[in-house]
């Protein structure tokens, strides 16, 4: 019988990324709205190394495209927020202000499979650019 282990280990400059995390974070605006039962697959700066700009949520769900544009436009009104760019089809960018906040809502991809699911993502950045 032969066993083989092998072990890894970081290389220089490699990163560790943390897992996604469990409930939207507390530094996300706390009247977007979020789709019921979606999952978090990503929290991360809007611009690489430069947190205070604004943040961007990757979430997932089983909703098409067309599903999450029509909660967003539906929700995001309906949370207080002004739309600022109505998409017309499900790839275009959604875009919503509330005071110096401004969101931008994205669907960037659709998997096909046994249990299809959509990808989104929703950057919120502290003032419109």
């Amino acid at each position: 019988m032969v066993l083989c282990c092998a072990v890894a280990g970081l290389s220089a400059g490699q990163v560790i990324k943390a897992p996604p995390p469990d409930k939207v974070p507390d530094d996300f605006p706390k009247d977007c709205p979020i789709i019921p039962k979606a999952t978090i697959r990503d929290y991360l700066p809007a611009v690489k190394n430069r947190v205070k700009i604004g943040n961007i949520l990757v979430l997932e769900t089983p909703l098409t495209q067309d599903a999450i544009v029509e909660f967003y436009k539906k929700e995001l009104p309906a949370s207080g927020w002004t739309l600022l760019k109505h998409p017309k089809n499900p790839t275009d960018l959604m875009e919503a202000s509330k005071g110096k906040e401004h969101l931008l809502l994205g669907v960037v991809a659709t998997h096909q499979g046994a249990n299809p699911s959509t990808t989104y993502r929703i950057a919120a950045v502290g003032k419109k650019y």
